[in-house]
């Protein structure tokens, strides 16, 4: 827990951050009404608010936020392991030990109900992104950002196809102020030009 986003250590006690924990709940809120987690990070980013260690937030950092029980009070025990004692390499448990499940360890920021739900979010959108194949579109690597040169990317908000700045959507509008292109402004626009 000692560097666990929502959580501070004063004292060698764990307690709730009163400044980070509403951002807990708020991606965990967000998440669950359907919004990308994208979006989330891009938003986080453009609103300054920073990881420990004053890192940016991507889709990873996000999805890593809603698996961790820990939220919940609880802690799933020996996640990893050391490989051995000379190398001390991190390694994930995928069986080789047992995992202990050690209930109520800390107080909690979410409950388990709401962690359970972004759980069904979290497949939801495994399923939707394994199960659709990358499509490209006639606009795919033609359009370039004005701003900072990166090259434009669909992505689709709550009611259109748009196309941004891959710097936009990656770190936020404080790295780039590119403006978004609706897509069917977009298609409208191209078709007069070419007649």
């Amino acid at each position: 827990l000692r560097f666990l986003f929502g959580y501070q250590i004063v004292n060698g006690e764990v307690s709730i951050d009163p400044e980070t924990a509403p951002i807990v709940r708020e991606v965990f809120a967000r998440a669950i009404e359907g919004e990308s987690l994208n979006a989330i990070a891009t938003d986080l980013n453009g609103r300054d608010i920073l990881r420990p260690f004053s890192g940016a937030w991507n889709s990873t950092r996000i999805r890593e936020l809603l698996s961790n029980e820990k939220y919940t009070g609880n802690a799933l025990l020996q996640k990893s392991y050391r490989n051995n004692h000379l190398e001390k390499k991190k390694t994930p448990n995928d069986g080789q030990l047992p995992k202990y499940y050690a209930a109520g360890t800390h107080e909690a920021i979410i409950d388990e109900d709401t962690f359970a739900l972004a759980q069904e979010r979290l497949k939801e959108i495994e399923r939707s992104s394994s199960s659709k194949p990358r499509v490209l579109s006639a606009f795919t690597g033609k359009i370039v950002c004005a701003k900072c040169g990166r090259h434009y990317q669909r992505t689709r908000n709550q009611r259109y196809f748009v196309w941004n700045c891959f710097s936009f959507i990656k770190k936020g509008k404080n790295t780039c102020s590119g403006g978004q292109i609706r897509e069917d402004v977009l298609r409208q626009v191209t078709a007069e030009v070419l007649g």
